[in-house]
């Protein structure tokens, strides 16, 4: 999967597709609704948790989807050690940074995905190792692209 990462000397490009998680995967959504959620309920072996946006810091997942101005979420999340997918263009390096005046792309366990604007019919399409994931302005939409890839 088409994922860069700061490893200290710029960034660079990883893949973390696998067929199986062998795993039950949760995608957590923001809403009402999730404050009646007991967070205690995917704390157990074998479940793998996926957030999106401003879910944390109510649940705090294994991994985390932001894909709006850093600005918009809690200021924690950034030093939190789970993983962290949010949107950066790497053309640009637009200057993302965090109160403080820290990049994020410093910050523990960041991760900037390669995006292509496109429908998002296209996510069943596009399932290897070296995907541009869809982008169709929404972070539920590929959060699920993600998700089948991974």
């Amino acid at each position: 999967m088409g994922l860069w990462y700061e490893c200290g000397d710029g960034l660079v490009k990883v893949s973390w597709a696998r067929s199986d998680l062998q795993c039950d995967a949760y995608l957590i959504c923001p809403g009402p609704s999730l404050k009646n959620v007991d967070a205690n309920v995917f704390n157990e072996a074998g479940v793998m948790t996926f957030g999106i946006n401003t879910a944390y810091p109510w649940i705090r997942p294994d991994y985390w989807f932001g894909m709006d101005d850093p600005s918009c979420y809690s200021s924690r999340v950034w030093w939190e050690p789970f993983i962290k997918i949010t949107r950066m263009y790497l053309e640009n390096d637009v200057d993302l940074t965090i109160s403080g005046g820290q990049h994020i792309r410093y910050c523990p366990n960041v991760y900037f995905p390669d995006l292509e604007n496109v429908p998002p019919e296209e996510m069943f399409k596009r399932r290897n190792h070296d995907v541009s994931f869809v982008w169709d302005k929404n972070t539920f939409i590929f959060a699920l692209h993600f998700d089948m890839v991974q």
